[in-house]
């Protein structure tokens, strides 16, 4: 049911922003103490940001498959008998304990499929057709820009201060900087006009040597990254001569000492990385100092010039002589968190491994290119669903991802009193472009203001939604489960027509189609579904329709919401769940990967009131631990209501028992407000809720979970009440029958802030807990960054 909309950023709206022209992105709260040095410390501890270690987390995964990618493919026939695993898993050093590689293998059913030998009658394992397309597709990425890969390894050659790099050096990095296997042949001996083999004069190395310094591909990659910073922002010239882009993660402290430290650093000259320094003087400070500032250079131009942007530190260490880069590598490097972030993550904290921060964005590359989109379709692979695949005959383990929807809610400027409306953006089409969706767990249908053209639509914050061509037919199972009444006119069999309305009076008709929707996994990973979703071209607002938005996006239980649908497809649990921020923001999430199911509060699920998430028992309502008499309330969740609705009889007890609350404290009723029915002022405007919470009493819903046990929903007052644009404090509790309603109770927007709500349709269940959600959409947030959020 879709009544008043929702909103809101993940960041506190009071909160100031720390920004320069040279930190474009530094967001952090100043807090002390801090040094008063204006040097930046050798020494600093390092401030983990989730969304790279996340990142990290999958290739872990993924540097495992490939070890076992490479040891199938090496077998006779391309396959290996289960029962060798162990032995061979040893060898690879895995470090995986008996019987775990073949536990390992069978949670990734897409990638490698476990079969009976048809004569030997034993399990044997190989690499799915999915599978062996992906190294196929990555095989001809990477052939298909050896002569990209010429011209970085030209550049890496010249970066070096003799001319020349070991060419076991380059071997050993050749994955990340997007070589083929046979680059030694392909790249080097193929272009002897660029590059020359020789030996070593005292080992039998092997060395790269350039042939001409070619002074056009002496350009750094930060020099293009300035220039579209002075020509798009139009920054001072002198700040950004010399700067770099910095990004602190989140949590990063930045005291005001530090952040002048930072400004004379970035105007502080350097030499570039591909410039020979051999006959330099560098025994003053100013040459150390320009020499350290040339060190980060090196680096940031060595991950440029990576197809992931990301390498290891080990690697990096084995062109520090040449280089000149300092000693301590990782000390260095976390003097400059805003550049570069080091995770442990991936190999049990043996190996760091640095991305550029810059090149990430949203959980993915800003300019991908197709080395890197070709890998990350094994990433994909792995976080598919793991069912049954391609006739195996061992069902996988079950290990669904919860899936993120573009992982933090959008703040709108449109406020009733100082209530927000939630809405979340989500990315639909080819190519994909962002709408702002009214999140509503009360109706099933996804639906965008379409032009069909548009016989009557609302304001919006976007273009009107250019439908695909593939119209869902009357005959689909999807159109019927729309039209289960029976009341469908088949005016014309190609296409299913819908009418939805909402309780508000609004309503929205139109026909339905099929198109790509662009979801995160929590671990950044990327989904394109095709789903179903209603081209609305005939929108009647309603009375709470009083700020611009796209559409609507139904969670409800219908086979037709997006939760069922990607249910159906395999992608995720049947599980929906969201947290909304009483600051503003919050999350909206698929699976069950987010919470301990062990501190929820559960409550069945009503298996009579099939449409909505309605406890199966009906509440008892509580004011200040008591009872008000009020039982067998019938309850609905319902996020698509920006307040909570009552019914008549519980509406007049709830202000009944608040007046008489309210009785001699220093707070009347205000007559001259409008904002909601019921206001009280104070001696003075009150400027928040914590201010006048004091006077209330919290309300809560007791729900039977068994013979003998119940669970509390506690709504506390800051969950029932608004301040309004006045300065008065309003009860955020409306009477439902008023508005046609008749005996239900919506538990709305208002009364869910700061709790992560459960719907779990698999068990039949609906579950809260308190949680600190503006965290939480900063933590989610941070992990869709890397690779944004």
């Amino acid at each position: 049911m879709k009544s008043l909309l929702r909103n809101a950023t993940t960041l506190n709206p009071n909160t100031k922003l720390t920004t320069t022209k040279l930190l474009p992105l530094i967001h952090q709260t100043l807090t002390r103490p801090f040094s008063q040095s204006t040097t930046i410390p050798t020494k600093q501890d390092r401030v983990r940001d989730h969304g790279y270690d996340n990142y990290m987390e999958v290739e872990k995964k993924i540097r495992k498959v490939v070890k076992f990618h490479s040891l199938i493919l090496s077998q006779p026939q391309h396959t290996i008998p289960i029962s060798l695993l162990d032995t061979l898993a040893r060898r690879l050093g895995l470090g995986f304990k008996q019987h775990e590689p073949g536990a390992f293998l069978l949670k990734f059913p897409h990638v490698f499929e476990v079969y009976e030998h048809p004569v030997q009658r034993i399990l044997y394992c190989r690499l799915t057709r999915k599978a062996l397309d992906q190294i196929r597709d990555e095989q001809e990425a990477v052939l298909s820009q050896i002569p990209d890969a010429v011209t970085r390894l030209r550049k890496l050659v010249m970066m070096s201060n003799t001319g020349r790099i070991r060419l076991e050096h380059v071997r050993i990095a050749r994955t990340e900087f997007g070589l083929p296997e046979d680059f030694e042949y392909s790249v080097i001996l193929k272009h002897p006009e660029f590059f020359r083999l020789i030996d070593g004069e005292e080992t039998r190395d092997k060395y790269i040597e350039i042939v001409d310094r070619e002074e056009s591909l002496s350009r750094c990659a930060i020099e293009r990254v300035r220039e579209l910073e002075y020509r798009t922002k139009g920054i001072d010239a002198e700040d950004v001569r010399f700067s770099f882009l910095v990004n602190f993660p989140p949590g990063f402290k930045i005291g005001k000492y530090f952040r002048i430290a930072v400004w004379k650093w970035q105007r502080l000259p350097y030499w570039s990385p591909y410039e020979d320094i051999s006959n330099y003087d560098l025994r003053s400070l100013e040459a150390q100092k320009r020499l350290e500032k040339r060190a980060v250079a090196c680096i940031h131009e060595l991950l440029s010039l990576t197809v992931e942007k990301k390498i290891t530190l080990e690697r990096i260490a084995h062109f520090r002589n040449v280089m000149c880069l300092p000693k301590r590598l990782k000390e260095f490097l976390l003097q400059h968190q805003g550049i570069f972030y080091i995770s442990t993550r991936g190999n049990y904290g043996k190996l760091h491994t640095v991305f550029l921060r810059e090149a990430y964005k949203r959980g993915e590359l800003v300019e991908p290119n197709e080395v890197y989109l070709a890998r990350r379709k094994l990433a994909e692979l792995l976080t598919l669903d793991g069912g049954k695949v391609g006739g195996s005959l061992v069902d996988s383990p079950e290990e669904l991802a919860a899936l993120q929807l573009c992982s933090q809610f959008m703040e709108t400027s449109i406020l009733l009193g100082k209530s927000r409306y939630y809405n979340v953006t989500i990315n639909i089409g080819q190519p994909p472009r962002p709408y702002y969706l009214d999140l509503d767990t009360g109706s099933d249908l996804t639906w965008l203001q379409c032009d069909a053209p548009c016989v009557r639509c609302l304001e919006a914050p976007h273009p009107l939604y250019q439908p695909s061509n593939d119209l869902i037919p009357c005959s689909d199972p999807l159109c019927k489960a729309m039209h289960m009444n029976g009341n469908h006119r088949y005016e014309a069999q190609e296409q299913c027509d819908y009418e939805v309305e909402y309780a508000d009076g609004g309503s929205s008709l139109g026909v339905l189609v099929r198109d790509v929707f662009s979801l995160n996994y929590t671990e950044g990973l990327r989904l394109t579904p095709r789903l179903a979703l209603g081209c609305g071209y005939d929108q009647i607002p309603g009375a709470s329709s009083n700020h611009p938005l796209d559409g609507v996006l139904g969670l409800g239980r219908g086979k037709v919401s997006i939760l069922s649908q990607l249910h159906s497809q395999g992608h995720v649990k049947n599980v929906i769940g969201h947290c909304l921020s009483s600051l503003g923001g919050g999350i909206l999430f698929f699976g069950d990967d987010l919470y301990d199911s062990s501190r929820v509060s559960w409550t069945p699920m009503s298996r009579e009131n099939s449409k909505h998430y309605s406890p199966a028992m009906g509440g008892e309502l509580l004011f200040g631990g008591r009872t008000t008499g009020l039982k067998n309330l019938l309850t609905i969740f319902d996020s698509g209501s920006s307040y909570t609705y009552f019914n008549s009889k519980a509406y007049q007890a709830v202000t009944y028992v608040l007046k008489r609350e309210l009785s001699g404290k220093p707070l009347k009723e205000s007559r001259d407000d409008h904002t909601l029915p019921l206001c009280w002022q104070g001696r003075r405007p009150f400027m928040s809720i914590e201010e006048v919470k004091k006077y209330f009493k919290p309300l809560a819903l007791s729900f039977k979970t068994g013979w003998r046990s119940k669970t509390l929903f506690e709504i506390p007052p800051e969950a029932y009440l608004i301040i309004s644009r006045k300065g008065n404090v309003c009860l955020g509790i409306l009477n439902g029958t008023e508005i046609g309603l008749q005996n239900m109770n919506l538990i709305g927007d208002i009364s869910m802030q700061d709790q992560m709500i459960i719907y779990d349709n698999e068990k039949q269940s609906i579950g809260w807990i308190p949680a600190d959600c503006d965290e939480l959409a900063s933590l989610q947030a941070s992990a869709a960054q890397v690779y944004e959020y």
